[in-house]
């Protein structure tokens, strides 16, 4: 792979070609890299090898959300979602997380994590009929999945 390559959230390919994380600074709200020339080998972290014996990529889980929700609450949902909810998923060890806007009274979450064990703590918090801090919005289904594949 080419150095300067980003892979996924917060992660690139650094100039010896292995994979690196970039640091927070370098990234934006959701953990996108804000700039291709940030990955450089006087800003970033080696991650090391991050590919399993046998080639494959490592694997990572996501916990897979839809909440009801009234999209008379967007504003009051948006701003849960910015100042507590992305935060708290960010402490749980979340690499990456995107929250839809609802349609249709539908509202779609999935929250990217490292390993099995980490998606399964986040999801524990997460309850099917149980409210998400924001009036007029339960979930109604959470489920911990397997990532097929990722940019």
């Amino acid at each position: 792979m080419d150095p300067g390559v980003v892979l996924s959230v917060g992660q690139a390919v650094g100039p010896d070609g292995r994979v690196v994380r970039v640091p927070l600074e370098d990234q934006d709200a959701v953990g996108h890299t804000t700039s291709l020339p940030a990955v450089s080998p006087a800003n970033i972290r080696d991650m090391g090898d991050m590919t399993p014996s046998g080639g494959e990529e490592p694997t990572m889980y996501a916990v897979f959300s839809e909440v009801n929700a009234d999209e008379s609450h967007i504003d009051v949902a948006r701003k849960y979602l910015n100042e507590t909810a992305a935060p708290r998923m960010k402490e749980a060890g979340a690499k990456s997380a995107v929250w839809l806007a609802p349609q249709g009274g539908r509202g779609v979450s999935v929250t990217v994590f490292d390993s099995e064990e980490e998606a399964r703590n986040a999801a524990a918090h997460l309850k099917v009929g149980g409210s998400s801090g924001v009036p007029g919005v339960t979930f109604t289904t959470v489920e911990v999945r397997e990532v097929l594949a990722s940019l």
